[in-house]
């Protein structure tokens, strides 16, 4: 078997893959980035060769002029750009070495839980064997039973009361005649109807036999009434006799010292949600982080767009589309070499547009598939899959599913419906989680029931069927372990 720790620590180590791989696509799109840049700086440096070569010097002053303001605002806007892009990824690292030492704090509270409840489980069934030797208590176990099985049986009988009531009544209330009557109380005190009426009910009656059938009907519907009474007063008498027994159970607990121990595996259990609580909210601020590094990644920040915006409204003046056509006229082979250029860097550009594309896209995948386990993670520790009864069979296969979720091959429902499919609980006295005395080797547990508004003692098998005796929360009162 494969412990619900170990299946945790996989799911981080696939974690720590992921970001790895997002680290690394951040990387190629900040240095994608920056060739870009570069690449826009040298064709406004090509543009400005050009207007010396072929323009006057006052237009060649003046388009130099302005492709040196744009390319200065430009740089100073990178400047700021890398400043920011510096800060934001120094709180990454902080965050990132903060979830890393909540995550050992909470294994070593985990391990601290564990121990609690260890001792605990060891102290239950050194009372058990006590229980075991008990006359009084063993004779309360069996008067208890006694009634459980009493009350069952009194619930079947009352469902058989309640279905034959179904069949054998659907002739009588088929019958329109009948009903009528029965429903005006014709034949008892609570009949009421002037002379006319009664004259024609009382032929009526008459004509179909009402008077029997009455009689007939009444119990048919009156015997199902008196069982359920019968079956409340049972299960009531039981649910006492359970008290009692439940109240000795307990009484050996505390004398052995089991309010203590409760109240270390609750103390221990509060440190552990404290612990969750610190990580959930490291790692909400960890993606708010995220987030903003991959604005600057993805070149949506608000630096980089009026960089570029700056560059292009640069590239945008008159004398430019003048100068490339004058180039073209010419057989100087120094401004013909300069188109040339720029048809090279523009071709550059396009290629390089097109990896910072799909570099755009590996990110956004990379950074959905984090943001896909890492909620997986939050479903398994909410639902206690890292409990230290926690266990899941075939542990290598689900190592290496899980690698197939890294490699994109298995999509995160998928992942979460095998966790869930291959996770069990084993039984425990004492659950980790929820707390209270669970059901110990032996009991049956009701298929179909509410059952009895107290905490089943040791040693009460409760028949199927068993129920109906009402809830007070929490299940109706049961304590189980994670396993039902």
């Amino acid at each position: 078997m494969y412990s619900g720790r170990q299946a945790l620590t996989d799911i981080d180590q696939s974690l720590q893959k992921i970001r790895s791989h997002l680290s690394q696509t951040d990387y190629d799109l900040e240095r994608a980035g920056q060739q870009l840049l570069g690449l826009r700086q040298q064709e406004s440096d090509t543009y400005r060769q050009l207007a010396k070569m072929r323009l006057d010097e006052i237009q060649a002053s003046q388009l130099t002029e302005q492709l040196d303001y744009a390319e200065r605002q430009a740089s100073q806007l990178l400047l700021q750009r890398n400043d920011q892009i510096e800060i934001v990824a120094s709180k990454i690292a902080n965050s990132q070495t903060a979830q890393d030492k909540l995550d050992e704090k909470r294994i070593q509270q985990a391990i601290e839980l564990d121990n609690a409840i260890e001792q605990l489980e060891d102290l239950l069934a050194n009372v058990d064997l006590k229980l075991e030797s008990d006359q009084v208590y063993l004779k309360q176990q069996i008067r208890a039973q006694d009634l459980v099985d009493m009350a069952s049986n009194a619930r079947n009988k009352t469902e058989q009361a309640e279905e034959e009531l179904e069949e054998k009544g659907t002739p009588y209330r088929a019958d329109k005649i009948f009903m009528y009557l029965w429903q005006r109380h014709y034949g008892t005190s609570q009949y009421d109807a002037g002379f006319i009426t009664r004259f024609f009910d009382k032929k009526l009656a008459r004509h179909i036999g009402y008077d029997k059938a009455r009689v007939n009907y009444f119990t048919l519907n009156n015997i199902p009434k008196k069982l359920a009474e019968h079956t409340e007063n049972l299960q009531q008498q039981a649910e006492d006799e359970l008290a009692r027994l439940e109240t000795i159970q307990r009484q050996y607990e505390v004398d052995a010292g089991a309010e203590a121990l409760e109240a270390r595996v609750d103390k221990e259990r509060d440190a552990l949600a404290q612990i969750d609580k610190h990580i959930t909210k490291e790692e909400e601020g960890f993606e708010a982080l995220v987030k903003e590094r991959e604005a600057f990644n993805l070149g949506t920040d608000k630096y980089i767009a009026r960089a570029i915006d700056l560059l292009v409204e640069s590239f945008k003046a008159d004398p430019i589309p003048q100068l490339q056509y004058e180039a073209e006229q010419t057989d100087t082979p120094r401004d013909d070499h300069l188109v040339n250029q720029l048809a090279v860097l523009r071709e550059s550009k396009s290629r390089l547009e097109n990896d910072v594309s799909s570099l755009q896209g590996t990110h956004r995948s990379v950074n959905r598939k984090l943001e896909e386990l890492k909620e997986v993670r939050r479903k398994f520790k909410r639902s206690d899959y890292d409990a230290y009864n926690s266990k899941f069979k075939d542990g290598a296969i689900l190592a290496s599913i899980l690698g197939q979720f890294v490699t994109d091959q298995l999509s995160a429902k998928e992942l979460w419906r095998i966790f869930k499919r291959s996770q069990r609980f084993q039984k425990r006295r004492y659950t980790e989680r929820h707390g209270g005395i669970g059901l110990p080797g032996g009991i049956q547990f009701p298929t179909s029931s509410r059952g009895p508004r107290i905490k089943i003692p040791r040693g009460i098998r409760f028949p199927s069927g068993w129920g109906g005796g009402g809830s007070s929360g929490g299940g109706g009162g049961f304590k189980t372990g994670g396993g039902f």
